[in-house]
């Protein structure tokens, strides 16, 4: 799983055997083009497809909790911090935790994830 931000120590060889059997997982072709605008993003930015204007963060009234991963590869500590201080501006960032061990797909894939990340 290290293509999907890093390897992991939560996954097993028999998960991955069973996730890779169905990868790559469907995806339009603007939805990858999407991904491919952000990876060039020279800056870190929340931007619309197409390079449209940039998402309002301050404009988020419901209440988020931040998780991210210290191994993950694909979430750049700058860009957590970035996205920790727009959402506690705009009084939306109700607590953020970072999960040291963690890569990008723990939080979907660890069978613990629910004691390891999100009984924190």
């Amino acid at each position: 799983m290290s293509a999907m931000g890093g390897g992991s120590s939560y996954i097993t060889a028999e998960q991955n055997k069973r996730y890779w059997q169905g990868w790559p997982s469907p995806s339009s072709f603007f939805n990858a083009l999407h991904w491919s605008q952000i990876a060039t993003e020279p800056s870190p930015r929340f931007r619309k497809f197409d390079y449209g204007p940039e998402y309002n963060l301050s404009r988020i009234a419901s209440p988020v909790y931040l998780l991210w991963g210290g191994q993950d590869q694909l979430a750049a500590p700058r860009d957590c911090a970035l996205t920790m201080a727009r959402l506690s501006a705009a009084g939306a960032l109700a607590g953020s935790y970072e999960v040291q061990s963690y890569q990008h797909m723990d939080f979907i894939w660890d069978l613990g994830v629910a004691t390891r990340a999100y009984g924190k």
